[in-house]
């Protein structure tokens, strides 16, 4: 007898902990690097609390969206990477993720994403 087990999609966005500081002493990629190791952090917690939420029985397959270049990173969840989207784009059109959660609230640095990225 085969189970269903049921899946939530989880869509992570940092905002303005993924800019780029100009005045900072360190490399532009020290800076993502850094920034990334901290939205992984971060977004463990979130899927820590929405696996309490729901229960051990629930899946959470979860994602990073970088909406200043709209790569997406970071899968976790399960080792098949077709589950996950490739690019922005994906993550909120075909993926059709169930939990959307926007990190920081600079709403400067996500209106200036929004417009890059033709959002």
């Amino acid at each position: 007898e085969t189970s269903v087990v049921p899946t939530i999609k989880f869509l992570y966005i940092p905002t303005a902990m993924y800019a780029l500081r100009a005045d900072s002493q360190n490399t532009p990629g020290k800076q993502r690097q850094r920034a990334r190791a901290d939205g992984k952090k971060r977004r463990s917690v979130i899927i820590k609390e929405v696996q309490e939420l729901f229960g051990s029985d629930v899946q959470v397959l979860a994602i990073t969206l970088d909406l200043d270049d709209g790569s997406v990173k970071q899968p976790v969840g399960f080792d098949d990477d077709s589950l996950f989207p490739k690019n922005g784009k994906d993550a909120f059109q075909s993926w059709s993720p169930h939990l959307v959660y926007v990190e920081g609230g600079n709403t400067f640095w996500l209106q200036h994403c929004i417009a890059k990225g033709n959002w």
